[in-house]
Parts: structure tokens; sequence; C-alpha cells
């Protein structure tokens, strides 16, 4: 009879020792690709928190602080019409919403708590403080990710660090989450209804997954109302889910109102003040042909269609349509001259690859793409014309600035983004080679942050910044 060594007989007489020794270690390995993951994001955004300059160099940042710190002085939501100022320092004193006085509260009330913790400090402390507020929402939005992304790759965990590497050193993203905007709060609510969603198509009977992905949809609804194209995406995810999981339909109703309850309960409240307040469910502060940059027809604001015959609405369409691209990645003037056609050109090759790798692996019928495919392409990619509509609208009849917010505008939608470009990356360069691409194209964005950051501190911070008054 042959002697066992002690590990062999520790195998034998507990066979699942092993695997579960395996599982143990490598969620520990998974762990720590996550930290490091998070440890570059947060260093490349507090780099960029503290390098960008206060005092409205951030286009819109004035405002946003006003309404913050509107809610903490005086206890109340700001009405449209008030305190409007075209120096956008009176803001910081006012206090005044000003033209965002129309916008949900959401990330708004979150920043006025910060405002009240930091109430006897200077006025850049307060901005800091908001904007650390920024940087924490983005953390928590990439670890609301990484939970989804644990749901689709649930034989490759390594692609969701993958996933979660390419939105967190993302050059819109890293900017997004280090200065006082709202649309990181939204972008977080949809991460986390991505998450949650997943969870529930893969138990139907996780009722409280549905239920929290019902208040994420609404708490997506008080970020603002360009995010309102991307609620709708997602409840319809919700809706299509609950009816095609095969339960009772007793049960699928009830499934229906707690998902929809959740949705009304977090930010109906919201929608119901501004038809008693203004008589409409979707008020403005801002409207057509109020600008000064607006196009007008005998003193009357234009339509999209007439817009067209004249020179300078097809270049507003022009500068719409071409922001889709330029501005989707950061603000076009972030990196320095010389590298922008190789850095535009390779970023492109993200769309192409995307493109070319949903259509192989559709057609060779990729198990984890099309499990996301079926449940939620087509819902969200609705959401993204319906927004993508309204953003046109907005920029040829109304605000041509807005032609540089897209990247904004779209960023809760990027999580999901990305999912399809690691799952499109996979199916066209096998498992590993996959997973090589991403990494790559982790380490090309790196680079754009530290050229962007690099331009910015020896260039156009010294250039400009002396430019801006401090209130």
């Amino acid at each position: 009879m042959t002697d066992l060594t002690p590990t062999e007989a520790t195998h034998n007489n507990h066979p699942e020792g092993a695997p579960r020794e395996e599982t143990r270690r490598r969620e520990r390995t998974l762990r720590v690709g996550l930290a490091l993951i998070l440890g570059v994001y947060l260093a490349l955004a507090i780099r960029l928190l503290a390098l960008l300059p206060l005092w409205g160099a951030v286009h819109d940042e004035p405002l946003h602080f006003g309404y913050c710190k509107y809610l903490a002085v005086r206890g109340e939501f700001p009405r449209i019409g008030e305190g409007i100022y075209m120096d956008p320092r009176l803001y910081y004193w006012g206090p005044s919403a000003g033209e965002a006085a129309h916008h949900p509260p959401g990330y708004y009330l979150l920043g006025s708590l910060v405002y009240r913790l930091l109430a006897g400090q200077s006025l850049a402390t307060q901005n800091y403080g908001i904007r650390v507020l920024s940087l924490l929402l983005g953390l928590t939005a990439l670890l609301l990710l990484y939970g989804a992304c644990r749901e689709v790759f649930r034989k490759e965990p390594h692609y969701a660090l993958a996933v979660v590497a390419g939105v967190a050193v993302f050059p819109h993203w890293l900017m997004m989450s280090s200065v006082i905007y709202v649309e990181v709060f939204g972008a977080a609510a949809a991460m986390g209804a991505l998450w949650m969603l997943c969870r529930y198509a893969r138990n139907a009977e996780r009722w409280g997954s549905l239920c929290a992905a019902g208040a994420f949809v609404g708490l997506m609804a008080l970020t603002k109302m360009t995010l309102l194209a991307f609620c709708l995406g997602f409840a319809w995810v919700g809706l299509a889910q609950i009816w095609a999981s095969g339960n009772s339909r007793r049960k699928n109703a009830g499934q229906t109102a707690a998902y929809l309850g959740a949705m009304v309960l977090v930010a109906g409240w919201w929608y119901l003040r501004s038809v008693l307040v203004y008589g409409k469910l979707f008020p403005t502060s801002v409207l057509p042909g109020q600008l000064e940059t607006a196009i007008t027809f005998h003193g009357q604001p234009p339509d999209m269609l007439s817009v067209l015959f004249v020179p300078r609405g097809r270049f507003y369409y022009w500068l719409a349509i071409s922001g889709v691209f330029r501005f989707f990645w950061c603000p076009s003037d972030w990196l320095p001259p010389a590298t922008r056609p190789l850095m535009y050109s390779v970023a492109a090759a993200t769309w192409l690859l995307t493109g070319i790798g949903l259509w192989r692996g559709l057609r060779r019928r990729d198990e984890d793409l099309c499990w996301l495919w079926r449940r939620f392409a087509l819902p969200l990619l609705a959401g993204l014309t319906l927004m993508f509509f309204h953003y046109l609208r907005w920029t040829v009849t109304t605000c041509v600035q807005a032609h540089a917010e897209f990247g904004k505008f779209v960023q809760p939608l990027f999580g999901f983004a990305s999912l399809l470009f690691a799952l499109s990356a996979r199916a066209l360069f096998g498992s590993r080679g996959g997973l090589m691409v991403v990494a790559a194209f982790c380490a090309f964005f790196v680079l754009w942050d530290a050229l962007a950051i690099h331009h910015l501190a020896t260039v156009l911070i010294p250039r400009y910044a002396p430019t801006i008054p401090v209130p």
C-alpha cells in the first residue's frame, strides 16, 4: 500500500477543500486588483481636482455651487427666474441657482450637506469639499459597475476588473468626477440600476434587487432632465424582464407595481412640485431664442427644420454632430495640439472595434454578449437615440454651447458601453487576446490623462487662470 503525503491525505479527506481555497484565493486577487484600480482613479481624480482652477474656470461650476449653497442657506428649493447673473462670481455669494434652478435636486441635496459641514470655512475650501463629493460619487459608481460586471462575466471575473479600469481612467469620467458636476450623481445611479437589473435577470425571485433598481432609476430622474431618456430606457429594461420571467401574471403585476412604485416614490414628488409651482411637468429656465447665440426668425425661435436653410443654422448642426465624437472623450483643448490627430484616431478605433465585435459576437452567439444584448441593448439604445434628438434640438435651436457637453450627457450609459466594448474585444480576439486589447486601451487612456494634465498645468492654466477674477 502506498503511503500518502499529508497534503494528499488532506485532499482525499476533504475533496472540496482545494476548489474552495482556489475560489478564496481568486477572490482575494480580484479584490487586490480592484483596490489598485480604484487607487489609480483616486490619484488621477485628486490631481485634477486640485489642478483645475475655481471661480468659473470649469463651465457651470459656479451655478452648481450656488444651488448647493441655496439649499443649505435658505432651506428651500430655488425657483426659476430668481437670481440670474451675467457675472458667475455672484453665484458664490448670492446664494442663487441661476439658470440651474430647473434641475432636480438629487446631487445638490448631498452638496448642501457638505456645505453645511464646511459652513465656517473659506469659500475655496467649500468648493473643494463639494468637488470631493463628486470624487466619492465617482468611486461609488465604479463599485456599482463592478457588481454589474461580475453578474455578466461570471466565468471570467478578470474581465470585470478590465471594464472598471477602462471607466476609471477614461478622461471625461475623471473630469466629471473631479469638479462640481451633477452628471456623476446620475452616472452612479445608472450603474446601480444596471447592477440590480443584472441581478434580477439572473434570478427573477429577487424582489429586493428589482425594487432597488427602481429606486436607482428614480435617483437618475432626480439628477437632470437630460437623463430622463435614459430613465425610460432602464424602465423598459426592467418591465421587459418582469414580463419575460415566466412567472404568473399576478406575480408579474406585483413586481411591475413594486418596480414603478419605487421610481415614483423616489422621484415623483419633484415632478409633482413642478406641476404645482410652474404648471409644467418639465419647466426650464432657458427658453428657445433667449440666449444671444440663438437663431431667431422675425424675433421668434426657429424649429429644427427651418434652421437648415440658413448658413449659421447649418454650422450649428455641424457643431452638434461633430461634437458627438470630439467631446465624447474629454474637453477637446485639454490635449496638446500636436497629439490630437493621433490620440483621436486611436480613440476612434474603440468605436470601430465595438461595432465589428458586436456583429461577430452576436453572429457566433457568444453566451455573455447575447445574454446582455437581449435584455439591455434595445431599450438603452432607444434611450440614447431619444437623448441624442434632445441634444441636437437643444443645440441648434436654443444653446449652441451644448455641443461641447455631449460627453457629459452620455456618462450614465458609459458603464454599459464599456461592457459592450469588452465583450466585443473578446469576440474578436478570444478570451486572453480580448483582455489584452482592453488593457492596452486602458493604458492608452492613462497616457491621454497624463498628456491632458501636463498640458493643463504647463499651458492652459498659466495662460487663462490669471484672467479669471476671484470672487
